[in-house]
């Protein structure tokens, strides 16, 4: 619904309704920290969230993607051999280092397309 909102232009009950499906999964993920749909849907709003805010509030964007890295962060902490979390973790770094490079932080965005490297390639630093 809140994607819907979005694509519609309707920013503001965009972000309303994304604040309620991102408690809804905190609390699900909560419950049943294992499920691995949970976790992927909590970072799509995650994602969602940082979107509906990337014109209006670019810094309140990038903190919904940093978000997502923290959380990606714990789902391949628990099962660093799980490659979906190892690309979802991969993808949300290299959103936040673009987010980063725009905001004039370049010396952020290179640890964190660093950590690219390293979730993708399952653990090698840079």
């Amino acid at each position: 619904m809140a994607y819907a909102l979005w694509l519609t232009d309707d920013v503001a009950n965009a972000i309303a309704a994304n604040a309620k499906a991102l408690a809804l999964g905190e609390a699900l993920l909560a419950q049943d920290p294992l499920n691995a749909d949970y976790r992927r849907s909590l970072l799509i709003n995650y994602q969602n969230g940082g979107n509906m805010r990337e014109k209006i509030d670019p810094r309140g964007a990038l903190e919904f993607f940093r978000r997502a890295v923290a959380l990606g962060e714990e789902f391949v902490a628990a099962d660093p051999a799980h490659g979906t979390s190892r690309k979802d973790l991969a993808f949300y770094q290299r959103l936040v280092a673009g987010f980063l490079v725009a905001l004039k932080e370049t010396s952020q965005s290179c640890r964190h397309l660093c950590q690219v490297c390293a979730a993708l390639s399952g653990g090698i630093q840079c």
